[in-house]
């Protein structure tokens, strides 16, 4: 899943990636893979210094615990403006790896896949109400179309008189 999300990042024109996992070989692959991107390996132990340093913290690991609760987070430094004053937290993983109770630390929003899950649904019924419109349209300039068409043929007749 991590590759896929980097895949997406570099995509959107990310540059630099900072990864915290427990071996450097797992990271090593990703470079092999991403040799376009900087891709910065950090050991677990420096978890919460990388959080402190990072806009958005995207979770995506098999821990059966989580990896960022309130009490975690709570003294992390602010971030700047430039990502609307907010710390993103995106957990992707199965157990969740960020608590809800995240979200009760100001300037900090937690995502999980429920969340997105709602995004996406949100966005497929967005594009089902636009379509509806753009069949409303389609239809009515048919009409108009099909009236000048229609028109065409008597052209002929008014020429003869």
């Amino acid at each position: 899943m991590g590759k896929l999300v980097i895949k997406h990042l570099v995509s959107k024109g990310c540059t630099r990636i900072v990864v915290v996992n427990r071996s450097i070989e797992t990271v090593d692959v990703l470079r092999e893979e991403f040799k376009d991107i900087e891709i910065i390996y950090k050991p677990v132990g420096d978890m919460m210094t990388c959080a402190g340093e990072a806009d958005v913290i995207l979770s995506s690991t098999s821990s059966e615990t989580p990896l960022f609760l309130k009490e975690h987070v709570v003294d992390l430094p602010s971030v700047g403006p430039d990502v609307a004053g907010k710390r993103l937290f995106i957990d992707i993983s199965v157990p969740r790896n960020v608590g809800s109770c995240v979200n009760e630390v100001e300037n900090t929003r937690a995502y999980n896949v429920d969340d997105l899950k709602e995004v996406v649904a949100a966005n497929k019924e967005d594009r089902l109400r636009k379509a509806i419109e753009a069949e409303a349209i389609i239809a009515e300039e048919l009409k108009v179309f099909e009236a000048w068409r229609d028109s065409l043929e008597t052209v002929p007749t008014i020429r003869k008189l």
